[in-house]
């Protein structure tokens, strides 16, 4: 467990982290992985949730050196289109670009993005597009909080 995490949010985390590496439904995997995730960066203490995603991922980059966040051959649906908001249609068209660039920040911002579509109701799910990038977001989630919670 990574010595900068606050021991209650990482022994939560760890516990969202064990139920959905038993989970099979991608949609489901992935709702438990972020909610492990919320577990370690909603302790930041910025309103913004997505400043927080951020703040976070750069304040443990140091603990993440050995992690390659890109070597997931699954990774390259992020890279294909951008993943826009369904409720304002907004394209998040610089967060692409630094995304193309290799940004972990900016890739667990597009995750929060989807996080944020799946809650609104969106049908993304049930297109290809919708489950290729659930599946590609769970892998990635449990690859990143096995590198931060794992010794």
């Amino acid at each position: 467990m990574s010595a900068n995490c606050d021991t209650v949010s990482s022994k939560t985390a760890e516990k969202w982290l064990a139920a959905a590496r038993r989970e099979t439904d991608p949609v489901d995997r992935f709702v438990l992985l972020w909610t492990a995730f919320q577990w370690l960066y909603g302790a930041e203490t910025v309103e913004k949730e997505s400043l927080q995603v951020e703040n976070y991922a750069r304040s443990h980059s140091r603990l993440l050196e050995r992690f390659d966040a890109f070597s997931d051959p699954q990774i390259e649906v992020f890279r294909k289109a951008m993943v826009a908001d369904v409720r304002t249609g907004s394209s998040g068209t610089y967060r692409y670009q630094r995304l193309l660039n290799g940004s972990v920040p900016d890739l667990l911002a597009t995750l929060l993005q989807i996080r944020r579509n799946l809650f609104a109701g969106s049908p993304f799910p049930a297109t290809e597009r919708g489950r290729d990038l659930i599946a590609a977001s769970g892998s990635f989630l449990e690859r990143y909080l096995s590198a931060l919670l794992e010794p």
